[in-house]
């Protein structure tokens, strides 16, 4: 009983620390989805699976990242990123849209897979609707980013730059 005890502590505490107590983005709705409030923009990316992903779902998670830095913004209590998931057995590249600060995002280092060719860093500029690309989990089990595709109505292709792998973080009390 008292490892019980101290296994249902460890779950709350580490739920508490892993910085997403606080997240200034928000998905939207497709009512509500190309319409970025004065001085936010609204960031569009697709997710699909085309490899075989062995778990229920499959998500894509994108950090908010300091180009001067070179690193993602926040930590333990504040954390800005946009996270999209699908079922696993979906095989068609499924589109969200999110509320965001404009800067810059970047394929996060806390994604399950590897982003083939490396991480980019992803301008999201203010008052407007960007179009990020899809990102495909393939058969050899990597990501890929595809941006030939075109665009969502609405959208522009955001702008990219390399980026070096973002590292993550840690929270311990």
């Amino acid at each position: 009983m008292m490892r019980l005890a101290t296994f249902a502590v460890v779950v709350v505490l580490a739920g508490t620390l892993q910085g997403c107590l606080l997240n200034n983005i928000s998905q939207l709705s497709s009512e509500e989805a190309l319409r970025p409030t004065p001085g936010r923009a609204v960031a569009v990316y697709g997710i699909g699976v085309e490899g075989q992903w062995d778990y229920p779902k499959f998500a894509v998670t994108l950090d908010e990242y300091d180009l001067e830095r070179k690193s993602i913004t926040g930590g333990c209590w504040r954390y800005n990123h946009m996270k999209a998931v699908t079922p696993a057995t979906n095989k068609r590249v499924e589109r969200f849209a999110f509320d965001v600060r404009p800067g810059h995002y970047v394929y996060s280092g806390f994604n399950a897979s590897g982003l083939k060719g490396g991480p980019v860093a992803f301008e999201v500029p203010p008052n407007g609707a960007v179009y990020l690309g899809d990102f495909v989990y393939t058969s050899d089990r990597t990501v890929e980013l595809r941006r030939s595709q075109s665009n969502p109505e609405g959208t522009t292709l955001a702008a990219v730059k390399p980026a070096p792998t973002p590292n993550i973080f840690l929270c311990a009390p």
